[in-house]
């Protein structure tokens, strides 16, 4: 009888294992084998643990032992304080393990009788001693290490050893105490001398009792793995005295003195090390000139700017030449710079006028607008001149009629393409604490619409400021302000008809973030299709930027997110910021800048995506000292990039502006410059010695990375070019634990 295979297989006795089967108990025996071998090893090294540590164990305690058989003035270290026979270091061999012992003895100074410097104050530092021995050795899985202590006293209730404390403090640039800083302490003029390496406690201190007297004979050195080093320097007229070959006769940190019986107190300052990338660079820079051509030692400020058809600059601004009393003046230039009225124009001749604002029609027939309290409260006011500086009105007219007692505040004003209307917004305290009104004025001053129109439609008791308004190719109105009806500000737009009707419904929220942080001071331009830009002023990063948006003509963003114009991420404030867009659709944005701890105008600019098409802010005023402030940017005739802003550099404030001949875009990289960099900190004050003062050469891309620099203000200063602009602005501020770009243009 046959019997299959299916059979065989499945009989009650199987003649044969398949591969497969095989494989699983190899396999699974070849588990087991590892797994067996891997616990035997682990046993291994476990006991190769247990017999390491148990000769660090012996080791410390016979060390101990022999600490404790000493005669206790020869209880210390080599080179240490209290000194000894003790070595500080040394390498010991048990069982076939090498073992590094360090043993560090110290003074003791017990509370029972008061501390050093405490309350009550023990003029003896010295009570006891106190010795730690460790023993390091390198495991099997890590390195190792087995402390022991051991607390020596003298015979007697308390000993003198003679000598005075040395405290040494170790903190941090904010002040903050360095726990675990590596300090040496050396002293060759004392016998036995003195080398000693240490570390500060958990509060950034080592405290040497029984330091032997001395005269500037302690040399102190603090640092720490990644971080600087402060120490003590050599009095020496001739020698190196922490300064090379230059001698340092009157250190800023010279050694430490002990005196017998005294706290001598030293504090050293580190922290982590920081790098600086240096670039070197050729960008265009504006000429700027004072345009207010008087009132000299009075104040001029808040400027406005705009162009007549025939490309001159018109310029209007608060001035207090009048006995301190502010009025409106302006001024009028020719593309080459040259005034046209001599003297400046007075808009306003009574007193307490502000925020003023400029647009001419096409025949350069020129309308001024701001707020006035002529009447006893802000009202808002404007005028006519011909582009001769005459007024076409005899006198200003008063634009807000319904809320006589309440202020207006904040004008702005536009022409439309026909000349034949004007319009002026304002903000309005008429109904609560603020609202965005506007009214449409014939070339005669008369108001068209019946009335002043509300422009937000919010009727709560919230504030809505700060409004700016332009006009669109069909004269449909588009207005921005900021507005707090969420309980922050947020920037909201609406856009009417040339007849004072409403388009949207309702206000339209224009920064896309939604968290609650605030956003204020609008700017906005438009282009031929409607589309428009706006940046504002943002604190949603905690302090203020400047971020912007682009929206098609119905108001809807164009971007994913907002973008931050200033590539300055630190945490100084950036404000009031100003657009203008080119007839290539580049925008140009100018804003007030802290980052150097005085306010300056600062430049960047965006394509048509957000992208920014710099890549480092560019600082407009030429002066880096006083304040510049109140920003405004406009393109002339030939598409230049013009800049006016208010600037106190000679004492009081002026207006300037600056035309930039070249776009700054224009960057060429400089090869090759050699530059000294110097540090504000100094190691001698006669002749005064800086810390850090070293020669550094950018490469053939004109760059450098400096790396493993303290924290300290740094000029830099090229060879064989003329220094344009820094920035940041100099001394450049290197913080500890950061990288600082600088970017020197050179000519």
């Amino acid at each position: 009888m046959e019997i299959s295979k299916f059979e065989i297989r499945n009989s009650k006795f199987p003649v044969g294992y398949t591969l497969l089967e095989t494989i699983l108990a190899i396999a699974i025996i070849g588990t087991l084998v590892v797994g067996v071998l891997s616990v035997f090893n682990y046993a291994l090294a476990v006991i190769a643990e247990t017999k390491a540590r148990t000769g660090a164990i012996t080791l410390v305690e016979q060390q101990l032992e022999m600490v404790r058989n000493l005669p206790y003035d020869a209880i210390g270290t080599v080179g240490g304080i209290p000194a000894g026979t003790l070595p500080q270091t040394e390498t010991l061999n048990l069982n076939n393990i090498n073992y590094t012992i360090a043993i560090q003895a110290v003074y003791f100074d017990d509370p029972f009788d008061g501390t050093v410097g405490g309350t009550p104050n023990d003029l003896l530092g010295n009570d006891y001693k106190k010795v730690r021995v460790a023993a390091t050795w390198k495991g099997r899985f890590s390195e190792k290490t087995y402390v022991g202590l051991t607390v020596v006293a003298p015979k007697g209730v308390e000993t003198n050893a003679g000598g005075g404390t040395l405290s040494i403090l170790v903190f941090d640039a904010g002040g903050a105490p360095v726990p675990q800083a590596d300090v040496t302490v050396v002293n060759s003029l004392v016998n036995p001398p003195v080398n000693l390496a240490v570390q500060t406690d958990a509060t950034g201190r080592y405290l040497l009792p029984g330091a032997p007297a001395s005269v500037n004979g302690y040399q102190v050195t603090a640092t720490k793995a990644g971080f600087s080093t402060d120490k003590t320097c050599t009095t020496d007229p001739a020698g190196a005295g922490c300064s090379g070959a230059i001698g340092n006769p009157t250190p800023t940190k010279p050694h430490a003195t002990v005196i017998a019986g005294q706290l001598t107190d030293i504090s050293f300052a580190i922290d982590r090390l920081s790098t600086m990338v240096v670039q070197t660079i050729r960008q265009p820079t504006p000429g700027d000139w004072v345009i207010n051509t008087g009132g000299n030692g009075f104040d001029q400020d808040n400027p406005s700017i705009a162009l007549c058809p025939n490309g001159n600059y018109l310029f209007v601004w608060r001035d207090a030449r009048q006995n301190n009393n502010p009025r409106i003046y302006a001024q009028q230039y020719t593309p080459a710079k040259t005034p046209v009225w001599n003297p400046d124009l007075a808009i306003t001749t009574s007193n307490n006028q502000n925020n003023p604002d400029v647009q001419p029609d096409a025949s350069c027939n020129i309308y001024y607008a701001w707020q006035d309290d002529r009447n006893g409260n802000q009202d808002i006011y404007f005028d006519k001149y011909t582009s001769g500086g005459t007024d076409a009105w005899t006198d200003a007219k008063k634009v807000d009629v319904v809320a006589q007692s309440a202020d207006q505040t904040y004008p702005q004003v536009v022409v439309n393409a026909s000349s034949t209307y004007e319009y002026i917004v304002w903000q309005d305290a008429a109904a609560d604490l603020g609202d965005i009104y506007a009214q449409k004025f014939d070339t005669d001053g008369n108001p068209v619409w019946g009335s002043e129109v509300r422009i937000n439609s919010d009727v709560g008791a919230a504030a809505q400021s700060l409004p700016v308004v332009a006009l669109d190719l069909d004269e449909n109105l588009l207005f921005l302000w900021h507005d707090n009806r969420d309980g922050h500000n947020d920037i909201f737009s609406q856009k009417f008809s040339k007849d004072g009707v409403r388009l949207w419904s309702p206000d339209k929220k224009m920064n896309t973030d939604g968290g609650t942080t605030e956003q204020i001071s609008p700017a906005f331009t438009l282009d031929a299709s409607g589309v428009f830009y706006a940046a504002w002023e943002d604190s949603r990063n905690g302090d203020s930027d400047i971020f912007a948006q682009r929206y098609d003509a119905n108001g809807v963003p164009q971007w994913a997110q907002d973008v931050r114009v200033n590539t300055d991420t630190g945490t100084a404030n950036q404000g009031d910021p100003s657009i203008a867009l080119s007839g290539s659709g580049t925008l140009v944005i100018v804003w007030e800048d802290h980052r150097s701890g005085t306010n300056d105008v600062y430049l960047q600019q965006l394509d048509s995506n957000g992208t920014k098409l710099i890549p480092f802010d560019t600082r407009v005023n030429n002066s880096t000292n006083g304040e510049q402030e109140n920003p405004e940017v406009t393109l002339n005739a030939s598409g230049k990039i013009v800049v006016v802003w208010q600037d106190n550099t000679d004492g009081n404030f002026d207006i300037r502006a600056a035309i930039y001949d070249e776009d700054p875009q224009t960057i060429t990289p400089v090869a090759n410059v050699p530059f000294t960099l110097r540090g504000a900190k100094r190691i001698g004050e006669n002749p005064v010695i800086n810390k850090y003062v070293q020669t550094h050469t950018t490469d053939g891309s004109g760059i450098i990375t400096i790396s493993d620099l303290e924290w300290d203000n740094y000029t830099l200063v090229p060879t064989g070019y003329t220094l344009q602009r820094s920035e940041p602005v100099q001394p450049a501020a290197l913080n500890p634990n950061t990288t600082l770009t600088v970017i020197l243009n050179l000519e």
